[in-house]
This record gives C-alpha cells, sequence and structure tokens, in this order.
C-alpha cells in the first residue's frame, strides 16, 4: 500500500508496510523528516509477539524460511514499536491485538495500531 497525505502534509498513513522493510528504522526516520512538526503516522502492523512461547517460536521459524520469500520480504518478529520511538515519534496511541481475535493464532496473528506524532 502506497502512502497517503493530506493536503498540509500532516498526516502519513502506512498499513502493514514496515514489516517487510530491511532497513526498518531508516524508513520510518524517512516518514518523520518529510512530516511536518505535528503531523501524524498512523500504524497497522503485524508484530512479535509480546510472549515467549509457541507464536514467537513460529514467527521465528516462518522468518528464517519461506515466509519473507513469499510475502515481499515481510517479517512477523519484528519490534515496530521500538522502530517508532527510535526515531522520534511520540506514541498517542498503541493498541495491541491478535487477528484473528479467536481461534488458532498464526505468525502474524500479533497486530499493532496506533498513532505517533512527530
Amino acid at each position: 500500500m502506497a502512502p497517503s497525505r493530506d493536503r498540509a502534509g500532516l498526516l502519513e498513513h502506512r498499513q502493514r508496510l514496515v514489516a517487510g522493510l530491511t532497513g526498518r528504522v531508516l524508513e520510518v526516520g524517512e516518514i518523520r523528516r518529510v512530516l511536518r512538526p505535528g503531523g501524524q503516522l498512523r500504524f497497522l502492523e503485524h508484530v512479535a509477539a509480546d510472549q515467549p512461547g509457541a507464536l514467537r517460536w513460529s514467527q521465528k521459524i516462518a522468518d528464517a524460511t519461506v515466509w519473507p520469500l513469499l510475502l515481499g520480504g515481510c517479517r512477523t518478529g519484528r519490534d515496530t514499536l521500538a522502530a517508532i520511538t527510535a526515531t522520534g515519534f511520540t506514541v498517542e496511541e498503541c493498541d495491541r491485538f491478535r487477528v484473528p481475535a479467536e481461534g488458532p493464532a498464526g505468525p502474524s496473528a500479533p497486530t499493532l495500531r496506533g498513532r505517533a506524532l512527530r
């Protein structure tokens, strides 16, 4: 999905994009660079499982084998929130949930949705 910006250049929206980038912190830093002060980064990303166990193990296996090859370099076990904060964004909202909410969890089940300000 391509980025979109409102007419004032105050909003940058990325959906499930940062997970596929090799230079994740660099990309988030570039988003911060092009946003005006007070601009928003809204994100929806699958992220690393927050607890050790079977799900995190399955993410490591998926990331080390076919997942990135089949899904454009995407990695399921990344700490996207750390990349956002490391580049100087201030996280205003952040919700962690699972997709799907019920039933078996695949490697991309842990999801993070939020808003950060430049």
